[in-house]
């Protein structure tokens, strides 16, 4: 359950959070990208991802991501 993380990390490294394949998947950085989340006063919790520098990009609906931006429900998030 993500409720125990504040963050989770994408990437072939073994520490990630969420690992990729690094024979099948090597358009994956070792350490590729992360999602944050905070809570806010209401109750709720804003999301973002950031790329962290990957080889081959972070793409989020079909646009690079470059930094850090926020995410919604239902974006598709491609890595590679």
């Amino acid at each position: 359950p993500a409720a125990r993380f504040q963050a989770l990390y994408f990437g072939r490294d073994p520490k990630s959070d969420v690992r990729f394949d690094a024979e099948i998947d090597n358009v994956v950085s070792r350490s590729h990208a992360v999602i944050e989340w905070h809570e806010r006063e209401d109750g709720g919790r804003d999301y973002m991802l950031t790329d962290l520098l990957s080889s081959n990009g972070t793409w989020l609906d079909g646009q690079r991501v470059e930094g850090t931006v926020p995410l919604r429900n239902g974006a598709e998030l491609m890595l590679g």
